[in-house]
């Protein structure tokens, strides 16, 4: 499987620098480099010489413009530098120390920039998923959860947009990137529906057209309640504990 695994601490330098799309190029540069010693500057056939942005670009398959955005930020970093033409990427063990970290964290390359991306996120997803699970844990061993309350995770529109890139008040970038994760298989969204009672449909019109204010929908013969959809990461890479 296409995975590369990268210090926790690093993870979250990358994020707060340059959001998912750093972390997605950085992974996809250490990926192509299999095990190398670095990024080999050549001749072409014409005998032009191949190197730094354009040697990354040719071996990682990332355009030229995305490069020259978000590699300056891990040189910045001192996760690559230039050497003569060559490309040289901070060995595995170097970066578990300049940042801190033991833990790895796994990211699947995906089969461009922006499918690395929702595999990126998917990581913030299981973290968010881990959370929530912990907290409805101990409000059941405090018997604090009712019947309204969600017993599973759960995430709004504008949590996904908070989760992507912090966003505020965004609902509709949210909506946007929770159709592209289920669409690509990376969360699962399930319905979070409260039947009340059964009933005629023209006895629920009649009851809607009395309320100023009408939270309930019908559905096959059921008045209902639809809450926040209930979320559940795919799990893309390992087992994340």
């Amino acid at each position: 499987m296409n995975i590369v695994r990268i210090a926790s601490g690093l993870y979250n330098v990358l994020l707060e620098k340059g959001g998912l799309k750093l972390v997605s190029v950085y992974c996809t540069i250490k990926f192509h480099k299999r095990g190398r010693l670095k990024y080999f500057a050549y001749a072409s056939k014409n005998n032009k010489r191949v190197q730094e942005y354009t040697l990354l670009s040719k071996e990682s398959d990332i355009s030229l413009n995305t490069l020259k955005k978000y590699v300056p930020a891990l040189i910045e970093l001192g996760l690559l530098w230039f050497d003569k033409g060559d490309a040289v990427l901070l060995g595995n063990e170097k970066c578990k120390k300049l940042f801190k970290s033991k833990k790895l964290v796994p990211i699947k390359i995906g089969k461009n920039i922006i499918n690395t991306q929702y595999n990126v996120l998917s990581v913030k997803l299981h973290s968010e998923c881990r959370q929530q699970k912990s907290m409805i844990k101990k409000k059941l061993n405090r018997s604090e959860l009712k019947f309204s309350d969600y017993d599973k995770p759960v995430l709004s529109n504008q949590g996904y947009a908070v989760l992507k890139d912090g966003s505020i008040n965004n609902k509709s970038k949210g909506a946007y990137w929770k159709s592209r994760l289920i669409k690509n298989c990376i969360v699962i969204a399930e319905r979070n529906i409260r039947y009340i009672r059964k009933m005629i449909f023209s006895e629920y019109i009649k009851l809607k057209n009395t309320r100023q204010s009408f939270k309930f929908r019908y559905s096959k013969g059921w008045l209902v309640e639809e809450f926040i959809s209930y979320m559940t990461p795919v799990n893309l890479a390992v087992k994340r504990t």
